[in-house]
């Protein structure tokens, strides 16, 4: 299957995502290898885009497009019922807005990560993959497409690599996983892993058993390239510092 080639040795990378108007990005930046820019869909406008192309140039973090559901009441978290050409539309405002704040400052724009109820559709409904999938064929740049490492199916994986989209397959550190590898639902209160000693524990797991303790302490298989840390998650900015040097050992 296809997957993405990392920049660095290290089994996983670590991304975030940021442009959400919070106040905990900068202190990010130094301790990612991506970042997955909001880009006006649920959050996000020409000003924090723009801070955000310049922080990622600042301490060479890899660009991606965070585009979601254009639904910022509800942070793109609800889910949307949209036809093909609606939502081939979204996805090109929002990712075109970013890339021209790119181009401007010369960055490259190397990845699509979707975002919130997007994220967790396409990951659920083969037919919204192939959607997406088809928009990323016909988009006139050629991005890697950051999807869910467990959520993803063969079939969808396979579609993926006949079309010559590289993959990069992204796991949680601080999400709460269910045993059918599907991410806890927020409106649950443990969704989110408040302790950094959890997120730590749980990123340990997927860099060298590549695994998660699911909900019910069951093993769920996990083989990733990515590990996302939350920039709303307040365990963020500390379990960061750390996962740069739990990340960089073998």
């Amino acid at each position: 299957m296809t997957r993405v080639t990392k920049k660095t040795d290290r089994p996983l990378l670590l991304n975030a995502d940021l442009g959400e108007g919070l106040d905990t990005d900068l202190a990010l930046y130094p301790h990612l290898d991506q970042a997955s820019i909001a880009c006006g869909g649920h959050a996000g406008d020409s000003a924090t885009m723009t801070r955000s192309v310049q922080a990622c140039l600042a301490y060479s973090v890899t660009i991606g497009a965070h585009p979601s559901y254009p639904d910022r009441d509800h942070f793109g978290r609800r889910s949307m019922a949209m036809s093909d050409h609606a939502l081939r539309e979204t996805l090109t405002e929002q990712v075109n807005r970013l890339r021209l704040v790119c181009e401007r400052a010369a960055a490259p724009l190397s990845y699509l990560k979707l975002h919130g109820a997007l994220y967790n559709d396409v990951s659920r409904d083969v037919d919204l993959f192939q959607r997406v999938l088809a928009w990323l064929m016909d988009y006139d740049l050629p991005l890697i497409w950051m999807v869910s490492a467990t959520a993803t199916t063969l079939a969808m994986r396979s579609a993926a690599e006949q079309a010559g989209v590289p993959l990069c397959f992204e796991a949680f550190a601080d999400r709460l996983y269910q045993v059918n590898g599907q991410l806890t639902a927020r409106t649950d209160s443990n969704a989110v892993h408040g302790s950094v000693d959890v997120i730590l524990a749980q990123v340990d797991e997927l860099q060298h058993r590549m695994q998660v303790i699911a909900l019910g302490g069951e093993a769920v298989p996990v083989k990733a390239d990515s590990v996302c840390l939350h920039g709303d998650n307040p365990a963020s900015v500390q379990a960061a510092k750390q996962l740069g040097r739990q990340l960089g050992s073998a």
